[in-house]
């Protein structure tokens, strides 16, 4: 997905920010690359456009979809299966969260 510039998007470490341009840029003598630059609340970051599904960049969660994961979270638990090693062979927290599923 090629984000925009005026894009709010998250990062997973810095957290959210806002695509202010998309520049080439050179750090290295490897050549120049295409670059997000991102300005968080206290700094600026810059991602390279061809490493953002690498790096988890996503686009903020639209607020159309917020009531759904509100009422998740609302609902009842659901039991979990006693047998511990047949729960893992379903998807793991951990691999939806990096993609941005959840």
């Amino acid at each position: 997905m090629q984000f925009k510039v005026g894009d709010f998007v998250v990062h997973p470490v810095y957290g959210v920010g806002d695509i202010v341009k998309i520049e080439e840029k050179r750090f290295s003598e490897i050549g120049a690359r295409l670059y997000y630059e991102i300005a968080l609340p206290r700094s600026t970051i810059w991602v390279p456009v061809e490493a953002q599904a690498t790096v988890g960049l996503r686009l903020v969660t639209a607020k159309s979809d917020l009531d759904q994961y509100r009422d998740l979270l609302k609902s009842p638990p659901v039991p979990l299966n006693n047998d511990q090693p047949q729960r893992h062979t379903g998807q793991s927290l951990e691999t939806r969260f990096i993609p941005g599923d959840v």
